[in-house]
């Protein structure tokens, strides 16, 4: 099993896709820009105490948190918004 573990990438990428009754132009503005997300995010309603920062605009903008056990900690950075 170690052997296979070696083969495998050390980075992997995740995608997700929605089908959203909604204008594009008005999905792309709550998604690709991060200043938006507590409007919408359900993230935000399960940790209302988390704590957010926010940095840069657009392509390159960075979005980090920590909160409770539901929602933990992590960070996202916009590489790319079609």
């Amino acid at each position: 099993m170690a052997a296979i573990a070696f083969t495998r990438p050390a980075t992997y990428l995740v995608q997700r896709s929605i089908t959203i009754a909604a204008p594009p132009d008005a999905v792309y503005a709550a998604v690709a820009d991060f200043r938006r997300w507590e409007s919408w995010s359900p993230w935000a309603r399960l940790d209302p105490k988390q704590k957010t920062t926010l940095t840069g605009d657009g392509l390159g903008a960075v979005y980090t948190w920590t909160g409770d056990d539901k929602v933990g900690a992590g960070r996202m950075t916009i590489v790319e918004a079609v």
